[in-house]
C-alpha cells in the first residue's frame, strides 16, 4: 500500500506522511486494527485521532478534524477527504475504480486476494479468454501456421485439406495408347512404360 502511494506522484517524505496519505484517501483504520498495532501511538493519538490532523473542539462537544501538513509544507486533507478517482487525475472507469479500491481495504481479511482480484471484471475484461471458453468448433481448432513456420502456403494449405477430409482409398489411373493400368495403395501393381510417340 506504501509503495502504491509512493508510485501515484505523491511526493512523501516520511512513514508518518505515507499514513497520512493513505488516511487521506482510505479514511480511518478500523479501530481492531489500531489496537493491534504497536506502533499506533505514534501516527493516532488516545482519543482515536491522527496527529498529523489539526482538532477543534465545538461547544457542543463534538470534534472537527482539520488537515494538517507535512514537515515540508505540503497539504494533507483530513480522513476520507480525497477520492480515488482524485488521487487516478479523474479515472472513470467504475471498474478499474473498484479494483483498486478492493486492493487496498485496510483490513488483510477483507482485502481483494490475488485469486479473486484475477476473477475481477476489470482484469477479465483485459485478459485472453481461457481455452475453455472458446469455441469449439471445427473451424476454430484448423489454424494455419505463422508466416515464421517453414512450410510454404501450398504445403499448409495441403495439411489442413487432408486433415479436413475424411479418409478414403486413394486410386490413380494411367492410360496410354496400349492400354491402361491402376495404381493401388495396397497391391504394387507395375505400371506399363510409357514410350513418347515418334515425331
Amino acid at each position: 500500500m506504501f509503495s502504491w502511494c509512493a508510485n501515484s506522484g505523491v511526493s512523501l517524505q516520511d512513514e508518518a506522511d505515507q499514513l497520512a496519505c493513505i488516511m487521506e484517501l482510505l479514511g480511518m483504520p478500523p479501530a481492531r486494527l489500531v489496537e493491534q498495532s504497536k506502533r499506533a501511538k505514534n501516527f493516532i493519538t488516545s482519543k482515536g485521532y491522527p496527529r498529523y490532523c489539526v482538532t477543534r473542539t465545538l461547544p457542543d462537544g463534538s470534534t472537527i478534524l482539520h488537515g494538517g501538513q507535512s514537515r515540508r509544507g505540503k497539504p494533507r486533507g483530513p480522513p476520507g477527504s480525497k477520492t480515488l478517482q482524485t488521487a487516478l487525475k479523474g479515472c472513470n472507469d467504475p471498474l478499474f475504480l473498484d479494483f483498486i479500491q478492493r486492493c487496498l481495504d485496510w483490513d488483510p481479511a477483507t482485502r481483494m486476494t490475488p485469486s479473486q482480484a484475477l476473477r475481477h471484471g476489470w482484469l477479465r475484461r483485459r485478459l485472453p479468454k481461457p481455452p475453455s471458453e472458446k469455441s469449439d468448433s471445427p473451424a476454430s481448432t484448423l489454424r494455419t501456421p505463422s508466416s515464421s513456420s517453414s512450410r510454404t502456403p501450398s504445403s499448409a494449405a495441403a495439411k489442413l485439406n487432408t486433415i479436413a477430409a475424411p479418409a478414403t482409398k486413394l486410386r490413380a489411373t494411367i492410360t496410354d495408347d496400349a492400354g491402361s493400368a491402376t495404381l493401388h495403395p495396397r497391391h504394387h501393381t507395375k505400371l506399363p512404360q510409357i514410350t513418347n510417340p515418334v515425331t
